[in-house]
């Protein structure tokens, strides 16, 4: 009896020690999974992206259940271009958490960095569904749907974002971009000038509002936009390549030929999509 129960005690004991032994390593393997995950942080906050590739990878080889570390691996990835490595991460952070809206919004861009924009679309739209106040959802699902020419939608969810984040300049000159494809230009210049109010130094906004101007006959405001335009931008052949097109709408062909040979000098030939902008109604 005695010994019995000395051997049950021993397998009692060795079975106590090992559990101790096992959380004791999960707790050593989390907490070096942690050390390596900020540290992978800090890489990415300096812009040294291989580096914190590194440090992630191995906080995941160290618990493969950390998400952040799959997710920020994947931002990492992103930034030096590795698109496919990181919605690959990216879905692992879904998997481990599928609620997190983060992943399925860069899971989205990078997919949309493909040219896969429906599978953007598609990731867009979960994580808006994850989160109905995403303003940034809701803002590059419509920069998609701005350049698939559905201008309807595009509206739609620019005019949410700023529903969602009104400090948000771009999705506010985005809205006025998609409204002047509709032809509501005076909407257009409303919006646009949301965008300047909120950073007078907006070279594009200038740039593009000249355009609306110039759809409603005000010739000299949107020379005027576009000069401050230059000011703001001096290497933006662009620009001078639409003063060149002004000039041509004022019959001022002398001047608009000194703007389009200053357009040609700096890389600006044809500009088709700008020449629509400027002349088709």
């Amino acid at each position: 009896m005695v010994q019995y129960f000395e051997i049950k005690l021993s397998g009692m004991k060795h079975l106590l020690l090992q559990t101790i032994f096992t959380y004791l390593s999960c707790i050593l393997f989390a907490q070096k999974a942690e050390t390596l995950f900020y540290k992978g942080v800090e890489a990415a906050a300096a812009n040294h992206y291989l580096q914190a590739i590194e440090l992630f990878s191995k906080a995941i080889e160290s618990d493969r259940q950390l998400q952040q570390a799959w997710y920020n691996r994947g931002l990492a990835k992103s930034n030096i271009g590795d698109f496919g490595g990181a919605i690959a991460d990216y879905s692992k952070s879904i998997e481990l958490d599928s609620l997190f809206a983060p992943a399925w919004l860069n899971k989205g861009a990078d997919k949309n960095e493909l040219n896969d924009h429906e599978g953007a679309i598609n990731d867009y739209s979960k994580a808006i569904l994850i989160n109905p106040h995403y303003a940034l959802a809701f803002y590059n699902r419509g920069v998609i749907y701005y350049k698939q020419a559905n201008y309807i939608e595009a509206l739609d969810d620019f005019s949410t974002a700023t529903l969602k984040d009104s400090a948000m300049k771009h999705a506010w000159f985005n809205k006025g971009m998609t409204e002047m494809r509709l032809g509501k230009y005076e909407d257009a210049i409303r919006d646009i000038n949301v965008s300047i109010r909120q950073d007078p130094n907006y070279f594009k906004a200038y740039k593009y509002r000249a355009v609306v101007f110039i759809k409603l006959g005000l010739y000299d405001k949107a020379l005027s936009d576009l000069n401050f335009s230059a000011s703001l931008m001096a290497s933006d052949c662009e620009t001078f390549y639409w003063l060149g097109l002004l000039k041509q709408h004022m019959q001022k062909e002398k001047e608009a030929e000194k703007y389009f040979v200053k357009a040609q000098s700096m890389g600006c030939y044809r500009l088709q999509e700008t020449e629509w902008l400027l002349v088709k109604n």
